[in-house]
Formats: structure tokens, sequence, C-alpha cells
């Protein structure tokens, strides 16, 4: 016992012999014994970190991501590197043939795979390479061109303006008259001049490839909200869908509008608190660039939106979550208008202290009278078999599938919409737009009919004798993949296929909207690179007019100009006194009232009086004109200007190609 309980003779209490803490050695000794368990804890993160990437990795969307963002910049180059003329018959069949190799490969490792693989990470790298596809096809199509879709042609010329203007501005104004707010959502034009203006090059040079990207991101960003509701791959066949029902890559914020707006208002309405559904926040998101990039869409279903939000707080009523369903509601709405309050706050003002009457929904699109009930949109066509048992799905399986009650609102909202602006329009004359009611339709059955035939396949593969394999989805996928990209590919290409081909030979077809983007000439009068033989376009000289007026007026002049032709702020972001197209203008710039000032302009014919007159005009100094040169006298549209009138005592005047004269203000 002595021994044992002997006391340490010269230490000091809670000290050993060699005078240490006590507490210290028990701590180093904590700490020896620790390092096992903190090392296993740390092995546990580890493991739990790498488990939750693994998982990551076998989900479709994180993969399509992955595979898109790797593979956006290798086509940009890959194009580049191959070089073809799209007006050749090897540059219109490059994307085709890349297409196929594309689907043989994925399909091959599709075979191979089996379990969360097939359901998880080849939908995904089938949804990349599909958007890659597309990026592909639209890069090749305009390859050798700076120009866009329709080169400067109608609204692409329209849609161009307003990117040059953007390049000048941050602030949502009209294309051509910029002391007005724009009616037009401004937001991807604005995207394209801060790009434009951080890599120096002019915005009307980059619009082409901001079509393929944005077209390409339409089929990756649909597929990502489509596979949070419905499985995988009839998510990634409905999301390469959408350009089947409208595929014009000049209006390819429509597209993509109209790609999210579907499962966005199925995912937020429809799903509350349950699996894939959308929260608030990033709903409210959605609908807010939704409203800044094309806000037509979230109009024509209107109704249908409406019918699913009552819905939705009836199941939410039901399920004791009617209060919380409605401050969902508030939330989405609320966040859209934060996100888009810089542009809708400026339109409301203008709309309550500018107003003026609405002339931009006069225009009678063929389909308004061709096909007003929009019957040919299910019953014409190579995917009116789809069509017609995606309505038929919609009716039979309401009571059995959630989506079918889901897509009918929509479908009647958009129907509802149509109707009611077809009184409209026989009662005042304006549209409503109600003809592009007709894509969305489109969109909405062709959804319908892949959800039918998805919903279909098991039953009926229930009263087959033998089961079918387990790739039956990929494969119906990758069938369906290569009918779209035929339909796309055959409405981007540039035609007639093989036109410029060195050999000559027989090349059906009429040029489409592609090849004029190749027939467009450059400010300075020269054709882009590769460009058609038997297509022209008259050259509006650009260069030359700038060059005068900036030996006149300065470097840098931006004055206002009244021009017979908007090209010339397509490529020049001078203001305008007035749009040239009434049927397009916007509603606060007052076309009409600027116009009736420019006809009693027109009828001066005393040079002092003109020059007095035009420079103290109601809606401001006007300091050049750019008119057509006629035999007699100078055209801004139907309006007769008297050559007399711009004497060499008040304008500098010059005589330019295409029949385009100057007269600039001493």
């Amino acid at each position: 016992m002595a021994d044992t309980e002997h006391v340490v003779k010269g230490a000091e209490p809670g000290q050993d012999a060699k005078g240490d803490s006590v507490d210290s050695a028990n701590a180093d000794a904590r700490r020896v014994t620790d390092r096992p368990a903190r090392g296993a804890e740390a092995e546990r993160l580890g493991e739990s970190r790498w488990h939750l990437v693994r998982s990551m990795l076998l989900k479709p969307g994180p993969v399509a991501v992955i595979v898109w963002v790797l593979g956006v910049p290798l086509v940009l180059v890959a194009v580049r590197i191959v070089d073809l003329n799209p007006l050749t018959s090897r540059g219109a069949l490059m994307p085709m043939a890349a297409g196929l190799l594309m689907i043989v490969v994925v399909g091959a490792a599709a075979v191979r795979m089996r379990g969360p693989i097939i359901s998880g990470v080849v939908p995904g790298v089938a949804a990349g390479v599909a958007a890659l596809w597309v990026e592909l096809c639209l890069l090749s199509a305009f390859h050798g061109t700076p120009f866009g879709d329709s080169g400067l042609r109608g609204d692409s010329g329209r849609f161009t303006a307003m990117v040059t203007r953007f390049t000048e501005t941050m602030q949502p104004v009209d294309a051509f008259v910029p002391s007005v707010p724009t009616e037009y959502p401004p937001l991807f034009p604005w995207l394209i001049a801060r790009v434009a203006n951080l890599l120096h090059r002019p915005g009307w040079s980059l619009v082409g490839y901001a079509q393929a990207l944005l077209m390409s991101l339409t089929i990756l960003v649909a597929f990502l909200l489509w596979q949070r509701i419905i499985p995988a791959w009839p998510a990634l066949m409905v999301a390469i869908a959408t350009p089947l029902a409208f595929g014009q890559p000049r209006k390819v914020y429509e597209i993509f509008t109209m790609a999210i707006i579907v499962p966005c208002a199925l995912a937020a309405l429809s799903r509350f608190r349950r699996p894939g559904g959308l929260h608030w926040l990033p709903a409210g998101v959605a609908l807010g660039v939704i409203l800044q990039v094309y806000q037509g869409f979230v109009l024509f279903t209107a109704a249908g939106l409406a019918a699913l939000a009552v819905l939705g707080w009836r199941v939410a009523n039901r399920d004791g979550e009617g209060r919380a369903f409605l401050l969902h509601l508030a939330g989405i709405a609320g966040t859209a208008l934060v996100v888009a309050a810089w542009y809708l706050l400026p339109f409301v003002h203008a709309l309550l202290t500018i107003g003026g009457p609405r002339v931009n929904d006069v225009y009678v699109a063929g389909e308004i009278t061709g096909d007003p009930f929009a019957v040919n949109r299910l019953i014409q066509g190579p995917l009116a078999p789809l069509t017609i048992a995606g309505l038929l799905g919609l009716f039979v399986l309401r009571r059995r599938c959630w989506w079918a009650t889901s897509l009918l609102c929509l479908l009647g909202g958009a129907y509802f919409y149509r109707m009611v602006y077809l009184l409209v329009f026989v009662a005042t004359g304006h549209t409503g737009y109600l003809d592009y009611t007709g894509r969305i339709i489109s969109l909405i059955l062709i959804v319908s009919g892949i959800l039918t035939v998805w919903t279909a396949g098991p039953i009926i593969a229930a009263r087959l004798p033998r089961r079918p394999a387990e790739g039956v989805g990929a494969a119906a996928a990758a069938v369906f993949g290569i009918v779209a990209m035929f339909f796309a590919w055959n409405a981007w290409t540039p035609t007639p296929i093989g036109k410029s081909d060195a050999l000559v030979h027989p090349s059906p077809g009429e040029a489409n909207l592609a090849t004029y983007a190749h027939a467009e000439p450059l400010p300075n009068g020269k054709l882009p690179r590769f460009h058609p033989q038997d297509v022209t376009v008259p050259w509006f000289p650009t260069t030359p007019i700038q060059t005068a007026v900036e030996q006149r007026l300065g470097p840098g002049a931006k004055p206002l100009t009244v021009s017979a032709y908007e090209k010339l702020f397509a490529f020049l972001p001078w203001p305008a006194y007035v749009s040239v197209e009434r049927a397009s203008s916007n509603t606060f710039a007052h076309w009409d009232d600027r116009v009736a000032e420019l006809r009693r302009l027109s009828q001066i014919t005393d040079p002092s009086a003109f020059a007095a007159a035009s420079g103290t005009s109601r809606f401001g100094r006007i300091d050049v004109f750019v008119l057509t040169a006629r035999r007699n006298y100078w055209a801004w549209g139907p309006l007769q200007f008297d050559p007399r009138a711009f004497d060499s005592a008040h304008w500098w005047v010059q005589q330019l190609p295409s029949n385009i004269v100057v007269a600039i203000r001493r």
C-alpha cells in the first residue's frame, strides 16, 4: 500500500515529479487517444462527400449541365477548325453527320449500361449532347457571315437595332426613339450588347452567335425543368421537341420562354410541396426572366395559369395548406416583379404618363385567316399522329395522371385567348398577336403526345408475352431524337442545299432565312465570306452615310435622323426621328403623330422655311435626312420631299449608292 500510495516528494499539488501539469498530461493523452477517432470522423466525412458527389453524378440534371458547359467552347472551336461553307453540300450535311455520330456513341454506351446509370447518367449525357448539337447546327449555318437568322430583314433588323441601341445605354429604351421606354422585352438584346462591349465588337456581329447559344441553352434548361417532374427519358424528348413547335432562330427568345413557362407552371402550381415542386423563389425568378425576355406566352396562357392556381389552391386547402399556397403565389409574383422591375417600372410609368394608340398589333398574319381555330396545328404535318394522341390523352388520362389536367388547363387557356382576340380583331382590327398562340398550342400538344405514349407504353408492354428490354426508353428517345434532328436541320440549314458546290447539280427548294443571313451586305458594301450567288439583298450604304455625317458633324456624331430604311439603326446607335414600319412601332413613340409632322415638312418647298421647320419640329431638331432618291423627289415611305428644299445654304447633300441621298444640316 505504501508503494502504491506514496506521495511524490517536492511536487506541488496538480504536478508530477517533473513539475509538469497533470491536466496538461491528461490533455496530451486525450489528444493521442482522439487521433484515431478524429481520423475516422474525417474519413467518414470524406466518404460522405464522395457519396454526395457520386449521387449527383448519377442524376441527369448535373450530368447534362457538365456535358453542356464543357462542350460549348469545343463546338465553337470545332466549327472554326472544320471551316466548311454551309452553302455547299458538305457544309450543309456536316451537322447531320455529327448528330448521327453523337446518337450512335450515346446509344452504344446506353446499351452497355444498367440500373441507375441508364436512368440517370445516360439521359443526362444525351440531353447535354442534344443541346450541343443544336449549337453546332446553328453555328454551322451561320458560319462565314456576321449576321444572324434572316440577316437584317424585318423583325431581325429591328432586333439588331435593339442590340445596337443597348451598346450605348444601360436603360431599357426604344431601339429607334431612345427618348421613350421600350415596349418590347429588352433582356436578350441587352445581354448581347453587354457582351459586345466587353469584346469590343459591334453588337450586330454577335447576334448569330447569341441565337445559337440561346437555342442550345433552351434545350438544356427545358430538360432540367422537365426532369424534375417527369422521368428523364420523356423529359429529354420533350426538351428536344420544343423547336418542332416553333423553331425560327431569329425568334429564339420566344422559343426560350415558351419552353420554360410550361414546366415552370406545372412545377410551381400543380406540384406545391410535392416531389418536383418549385419553390416560390426560383419560380418567381423564372417568371421575372420570362417577363424580360418575352412576356407574350404569359398573356396567351393567363387563363390557364389562373385555372392552375385555383386548382392548386383547392388541393392545398383540402390538405390544410390553403394559406401557405396563397403566400406561395404572392412570393412568386413579388419576386417576379422585383426581378423585372428595371423594365416594368419605366414601362408602367410610360403607360400612365405618355400613353398613345397601339398600332403594333394590326398586322394580320396568314394564320389568323388561314387557320383561325388552330385546327391545322393538330391534324397537319408529320407530327399529326403525336399531337392527336396528345389531345386524346389529355382527356382520357386527366383523372389518372396529374400532368394531364394541368396541360389541359394551359391548352384551354391558350385557346381561350385565341377565341377572345378573334372577336376583338373583328370588332377593332387589333389582333393581340393571337396567331402566336398556335406556337404554344403545338408545344402543349406535342408534350401531351409524348407523355401519353410514355404512359401507355407500360400498359401495352404488360400485355405482351415477353417483357421489353430495359433500354427501350433510351431507344425511343434515340428514334425521336433522329426525327427531331432531321426536322431542325432541314429548317435551319441554308437552302437550296449545295447551291454553291463546285460542280453544278440540281438543288431543289428556295432560299430560307439562314440563306439571307449570308446574302446580307456588310455596312461597307462587301458581302460575307460565304454568300450565295443567286440570292441578293440590296446594299444599304451605312459606312458612306456615317463617313459623310462625321466629316461634317465630327467623329462620333449621333444626330437625330430621318431615315427611309431601318437598317441604318441596326448598324449605328443614332436616334431616329421615327421608325419606318408602323405595324412594329413603339406605342409611346406616337408613330402617327411623328409621321404627320414629317408629312407637314414634306409639303414645305421653300428652303429657308423647310430648314427652320425641320429644326424646330414637334419631336426635336432633325439634323440628317437619309432618303430614297427618285427622279423628281426624295422619298421616305409614301412621303415625297422636294429636293429643292435641301439647298446648299442650309444642307450638305451627297448622293450615295443604292439610290440613297443624305442631307446634313449645316
